[in-house]
């Protein structure tokens, strides 16, 4: 709080005074004649008592302003204990905003609202009434005729209007010098001020810098907060505080929730953390973790955990080791969701490990494919030789099983060259629902076989789809049997429909389901979760490959005991070009 001794004030008032009396003659000087009168007009009033009321109330602003209280209700209470000190003054507020450079209405309860809404977004200039003009110069002005003053040249009908007659305005600026806002008196008379009423404008001056600068710093520590919130809860990091012997958390951020599907009240709970890290992990993690948490360096690791819904998640942990007396007392860290960046680095080892089977199986192909030719050549012979009576029925029975054999191994060349993707590849536009159609009399006898019931839900109208129309049946087919296969008595459902700018295909079953670890290989080559049943484990990679030679994708949601979804998603065909198009 800023107080002026009487001696002072009396100095700056004999200088306003001076200066004052400087405008009128420079008034006069600009043709604004009758000077002599209107000085006679100005009361200068003598009575000099300190403004006692105001700087023993001026602790419940404070305490107004402490409690957290709305600015324009401290700056209210503010104006209105100054306006306590004499009956004929009004006291307003002005905030000035650094954006527009203009000076916006803030307190002034008993101004009328008319002169506040014209006064409300002032300019500051050379001659803009007596609060612009103080903004501009960033010193006092003391205007004591209002009517008369070149200062309120462009607000006398104003003035006129609402019978303000004076106005001192006092701008306020911020510990580092900022402009914050004036705070001006009005009264309904011409006059000049008083030192004590000068050490009061100061005063309250001062005070509302106070007010309005601790607002805007708890606004700006409120807005980067919740900047910083924001940011936080949108990335996938978790931050996050435990005991360094106990590995007891003491706090874990919400993020977790986001990431993991567990609330932060869950990981208080003893032992959580670890009884949901991955079963393959949890010892070597445990021990790293025993190991690392009483040293004095800092750490990081990666390793899996379990989320609320079945998911394997890959976090990145790094931990830093918090001493106390010289001993690892707390661990602080951030744990990072890398699943993305784990299953990017897994796709790329798929596709490497795909284009070296393509290539062992085109060349195991190749290899087959000429002795069965031979074979079913020789047993066609000695069919038909024996056909001619030149053999018994055993040899026939026995030449016919040669010839299924060799046509089986035959099929499992054509499965292993496709999935080698060796030959070519001619797409046409298609109707996704007719290839399911063709799809479903393939499938028909099998699921009949299995007693499955299966249904469809075909959406009309669907865009083309530009694909070689024998492997997209193919697809669909594997992804029937798959569905088919998952237990006797499934129910299937296969739904087509638009999906963003894709068509998309789902099967979905109500089967036994995957556990995450099956999940995540269900695309690897030979990976099959029916080995007993005579899987082979080509299907799906087979599947795999071919949607995404297509430009499409292809994702599986599943769960144990509930079933599992998979839906394909394909790019639509390129409409024909019509003429004159390039």
């Amino acid at each position: 709080m800023v107080t002026r001794s009487g001696k002072a004030a009396q100095t700056r008032a004999r200088r306003s005074t001076a200066k004052a009396r400087k405008t009128k003659g420079e008034s006069a000087e600009n043709g604004d004649h009758g000077t002599k009168d209107r000085v006679k007009d100005i009361v200068v009033p003598q009575s000099s008592t300190p403004c006692t009321r105001f700087y023993t109330g001026r602790d419940r602003v404070l305490r107004l302003l402490a409690s957290g209280a709305h600015l324009r209700k401290v700056l209210d209470e503010l104006v209105l204990l100054a306006e306590g000190e004499a009956s004929d003054m009004l006291c307003s507020i002005l905030r000035f905003d650094e954006s527009s450079g203009r000076l916006y209405h803030a307190s002034a309860p008993n101004l009328p609202k008319d002169y506040n809404s014209a006064v409300d977004g002032i300019a500051m200039g050379p001659t803009s009434g007596s609060c612009g003009t103080a903004a501009f110069r960033r010193e006092r002005v003391v205007v004591e005729d209002t009517l008369h003053d070149p200062l309120w040249a462009a607000y006398r009908d104003l003035a006129r209007e609402h019978n303000l007659r004076a106005c001192w305005s006092q701008p306020f600026f911020s510990s580092t010098g900022r402009l914050l806002g004036t705070f001006a008196v009005y009264y309904h008379e011409p006059r000049s001020p008083q030192p004590v009423e000068l050490s009061l404008i100061e005063a309250a001056a001062a005070l509302a810098s106070i007010a309005i600068e601790l607002k805007q710093t708890e606004e700006s520590l409120k807005s980067s907060e919740d900047r910083f919130r924001r940011l936080a809860e949108q990335v996938r990091v978790i931050p996050w505080e435990a005991d360094a012997d106990s590995w007891q958390f003491l706090y874990v951020g919400p993020q977790a929730q986001n990431v993991l599907g567990f609330p932060p009240a869950d990981w208080h709970r003893k032992g959580f953390w670890l009884a949901h890290v991955h079963p393959e992990d949890r010892g070597w993690v445990a021990q790293y973790c025993a190991a690392n948490s009483t040293t004095k360096s800092d750490f990081e690791f990666e390793y899996r955990m379990i989320a609320h819904d079945g998911r394997v998640v890959w976090l990145h942990d790094i931990v830093n080791v918090v001493h106390y007396a010289g001993e690892p007392r707390v661990l602080r860290g951030f744990m990072v969701d890398i699943t993305a960046r784990k299953l990017a680095e897994e796709s790329a080892r798929r596709a490497d490990r795909l284009a070296s089977l393509g290539t062992l199986a085109a060349g195991i192909a190749h290899e087959i494919n000429n002795p069965l030719g031979a074979i079913l050549l020789t047993a066609q012979r000695g069919l038909a030789h024996s056909a001619r009576g030149a053999g018994n029925d055993q040899t026939c029975e026995i030449l016919g099983d040669i010839m299924r054999c060799a046509e089986r191994c035959g099929r499992i060349v054509a499965s292993v060259l496709q999935f080698a993707r060796v030959g070519s590849s001619n797409r046409l536009p298609c109707d996704i629902n007719a290839l399911v159609r063709r799809a479903d009399e393939l499938t028909r006898a099998y699921a009949h076989q299995r007693e499955a019931v299966v249904r469809y839900d075909l959406a009309e109208k669907l865009p083309q789809i530009h694909v070689n129309p024998v492997e997209m049946e193919q697809v669909v087919v594997n992804l029937l049997n798959n569905a088919i296969e998952s237990r006797d008595g499934v129910l299937v459902s296969v739904r087509t429909q638009p999906a963003a700018d894709n068509v998309e295909l789902a099967v979905t079953d109500n089967g036994r389901g995957m556990t995450a670890e099956q999940r995540s290989h269900i695309f690897d080559p030979f990976f099959t979760t029916r080995g007993r049943e005579g899987g082979t484990g080509l299907g799906l990679s087979i599947t795999h490959g071919i949607v995404a030679s297509h430009g499409g994708k292809i994702s599986v949601r599943s769960r144990t005991g509930k079933g599992t979804k998979m839906v394909v998603s394909l790019p639509p065909a390129a409409p024909p070009l019509r003429s004159g198009d390039s």
